[in-house]
């Protein structure tokens, strides 16, 4: 897995995900009480940032849901649908010009997407088999996989030896080995010394006690999951 280029397997040759232009001091914004106002709920914060061209506001609700505004206007905007998702998907691709993606619609978590949900994934006809997923409350980017991807994680879920999530560290088959290992005696050394089984999977329990994956691994996964994954 080391040999494949960790760029290539967070697929950052077939996104830009700057693709956006930034926000511009001349542009006129409507005030935050109206923005707190047409959100209709308690709001946590207020973020502006633009998408398809447009400047609009985030608005993080207390109670965990986001609603987008009208940057200027403060009017509530819908929820990101399959055409406008495959323009966002479209405009970040930088594969084939023209090259128009199939949308689906995903309201299940599964190994190859773990983002917010619902999402929209467009799939695109390159020969890395790309597809990009949309959050459809926000329009933001929040993955890509590619076929690289998919080879890295099938390995990647090979060695820790979770076959179904590919991101678990206590599966029971990592804790048969690991304490099969732990009763290995090394030259010299006598197997009376071995805790036993139920201890050397206590051992990797207490090494490995939160069940998903650590920051320090699976970079394919974490990074860019605020941006892109």
């Amino acid at each position: 897995m080391s040999l494949l280029p960790i760029d290539t397997v967070h697929g950052d040759h077939r996104i830009d995900r700057n693709v956006e232009p930034a926000l511009i001091a001349t542009q006129d914004f409507a005030p935050v009480p109206a923005l707190l106002a047409s959100a209709g709920a308690p709001v946590r914060q207020l973020q502006h940032r633009m998408l398809l061209g447009r400047p609009i506001v985030e608005a993080q609700l207390g109670d965990g849901k986001v609603r987008l505004l009208d940057a200027r206007t403060a009017k509530p905007l819908p929820p990101v649908d399959g055409p406008a998702a495959a323009l966002i998907a479209r405009q970040a691709y930088r594969g084939e010009t023209g090259s128009a993606p199939v949308v689906e619609r995903i309201e299940r978590l599964s190994t190859e997407y773990r983002g917010a949900l619902p999402a929209w994934r467009a799939s695109f006809p390159d020969t890395d088999g790309t597809r990009i997923y949309v959050a459809a409350e926000t329009g933001r980017l929040t993955s890509v996989r590619t076929g690289t991807w998919r080879l890295y994680d099938f390995f990647w879920g090979l060695h820790i030896m979770d076959w179904t999530e590919h991101e678990r560290f206590n599966t029971p088959w990592l804790n048969a080995f690991a304490a099969g290992d732990s009763c290995s005696p090394s030259p010299g050394q006598s197997c009376s010394s071995c805790a036993g089984p139920v201890d050397g999977a206590e051992k990797l329990k207490g090494s490995a006690r939160e069940p998903r994956m650590p920051e320090w691994v699976g970079p394919h996964r974490r990074a860019h999951d605020g941006g892109v994954t």
